[in-house]
């Protein structure tokens, strides 16, 4: 399955300045370059959305695996684990590719490292676990099992 997720609008919060007589002092360089990187990723992009792949493979009828393209939340993986209809299934990441940090929707209102430098958008993760489940679910339908 190759769903398209929307970018990602740079945050107009972030960390903030450090306190005076530290390295640097005002200006957190790991903030500006995330946001700069992705602000340039999107103009290359002509603001086309990330076509990214999600990966399933099943063993049996007991076991399967998902792969997603980035570091997703744990709370991802854990959703798309409650809903499979496998009694085990395996995440991996960084898998055909990668396109960064994938937050969940709540991580956005609170910032943060990952969530200021995700190059998708928010409920984007979320797009990753509805495709992975539907993907799962047809895996496990039984005109799957009889081709």
């Amino acid at each position: 399955m190759f769903p398209s997720l929307p970018f990602g609008v740079p945050p107009s919060g972030g960390p903030g300045p450090r306190k005076r007589g530290t390295p640097n002092a005002g200006l957190d360089y790991r903030f500006c370059s995330s946001k700069l990187i992705r602000v340039l990723d999107v103009q290359k992009r002509e603001g086309k959305p990330l076509e990214v792949e999600v990966q399933v493979i099943a063993m049996g009828e007991s076991v399967a695996w998902v792969s997603l393209p980035g570091e997703i939340f744990v709370e991802l993986g854990l959703s798309i684990k409650a809903a499979s209809p496998f009694a085990r299934t395996h995440i991996a990441e960084l898998a055909n590719g990668s396109i960064g940090y994938i937050p969940n929707r709540s991580a956005y209102a609170e910032g943060n490292c990952e969530v200021v430098s995700a190059r998708c958008a928010e409920g984007s993760g979320e797009m990753l676990v509805q495709a992975a489940i539907k993907t799962l679910e047809q895996f496990k339908s039984p005109a799957v099992g009889s081709r």
